[in-house]
């Protein structure tokens, strides 16, 4: 028994312990490790985040797909009127229309009834609760504002188009605007805003060549470039001679800060309820995008009564945007993809609407018209 209790008091004193600098050094290589862990942690949940946004834009493009087959090959207008609708312009937005192909029929339905007395403006001010909840299919989860109401982070494609104006006496009109019927609509794009429906068919480039479907950050009220609107005289174009006004690419670049890009720079107005605000309103300036400047690059428009906009697709994902094409197929378009210079005298800022052939806007113009002939591009 002594022998034991001999025994048990030197392996009690023999016994080690940590000093504090040993603690202080784990707690060092701890730390270390869960710096380092981190950054691959994030990179992780943006890839999961970013493929999510994938498959809601590919659920997106599969009910666009579904509406063809249920409208006699017509893609629904930008912002169109409603079928029946008895007013003449309602601004509904693609998304809405598509509302009965992602399970939303009653939705659609209740926000068609009330369009029946009152126009969109007036719908988003009346408290509807089908307006105002956002639509889930059109909520990027890399979009931290996804969770305001009546928002949406998904666009539609206005082609490669710049809007440019003349004035009349009394007003600013659409250049050629007899020819499509005083509507705001193009030839470029598929989704256009007016009396006028595209078909698959006459997307001639090819549906695996034209970009559909894009994304759009929503404002968050900030001057961040992704997701606002400069409006300032500076940024457009009017040329005395011909009595036009337009917004082009080289003067919208010019909004960017020097001092911080990834702002607009001080001094320049903006419209922070614009970008992704009206998920039901199918203006260009709420739920569309340009295929002129490259993603996440500034959008501009006139600081007039008639909005007019040039609109980059945008995002919080690194380095580009998810992109869904008309065969229903979805890519990663990267911030730099070319977009070459675009034509038209005095440095661009001459730019008029593009009616036809080649896109001056590089691959990425490219892939938004629909008739430029440019598959060599891709």
């Amino acid at each position: 028994m002594e022998h034991s209790k001999t025994l048990h008091r030197k392996t009690t004193k023999n016994a080690k312990a940590f000093t504090l600098v040993e603690l202080l050094v784990v707690i060092a290589i701890i730390g270390i490790l869960i710096a380092l862990l981190l950054p691959a942690v994030q990179a992780a949940r943006e890839a999961a985040r970013r493929m999510q946004c994938s498959n809601l834009m590919k659920q997106m493009a599969l009910a666009l797909h579904n509406y063809v087959d249920s409208n006699k090959e017509s893609l629904p207008a930008g912002c169109s009127q409603l079928p029946g609708y008895t007013r003449e312009f309602a601004n509904v937005s693609v998304a809405l229309m598509l509302l009965p192909y992602m399970e939303g029929t009653s939705r659609y339905d209740a926000i068609c009834d009330a369009l029946l007395n009152t126009g969109m403006n007036n719908i988003y001010n009346s408290g509807m609760e089908e307006i105002l909840t956002p639509v889930g299919t059109l909520l990027c989860p890399s979009d931290t504002n996804r969770k305001q109401p009546r928002v949406s982070s998904l666009c539609v494609s206005w082609g490669d188009w710049v809007d440019n104006f003349t004035f009349d006496g009394s007003a600013w009109v659409t250049l050629d605007d007899s020819r499509y019927q005083g509507w705001l609509v193009n030839n470029r794009g598929a989704f256009t805003c007016g009396l006028k429906w595209t078909t698959l068919g006459g997307i001639v480039d090819g549906t695996s060549n034209t970009a559909a479907i894009s994304e759009r950050a929503i404002s968050n009220d900030t001057n961040n470039i992704l997701s606002s609107f400069a409006r300032d005289p500076a940024i457009v174009n009017t040329n005395a001679a011909s009595n036009s006004v337009s917004t082009p690419p080289a003067l919208c670049l010019t909004v960017k800060n020097p001092d911080n890009p990834s702002e607009v720079k001080p001094g320049i107005a903006l419209a922070n309820d614009w970008s992704g605000r009206q998920w039901a309103d199918g203006r260009v300036h709420f739920s569309g995008f340009n295929t002129i400047l490259q993603p996440n690059s500034p959008s501009c428009a006139q600081d007039r009564d008639i909005e007019r906009a040039l609109v980059s697709a945008s995002s919080y994902h690194t380095g580009g945007v998810n992109v869904a094409r008309y065969d229903g197929s979805v890519s990663f378009i990267s911030n730099t993809i070319d977009c070459s210079t675009w034509s038209g005298g005095n440095n661009g800022l001459d730019q008029l609407p593009v009616r036809s052939g080649p896109s001056p806007y590089g691959v990425w113009g490219a892939l938004g018209s629909i008739n430029g002939n440019e598959s060599k591009n891709f």
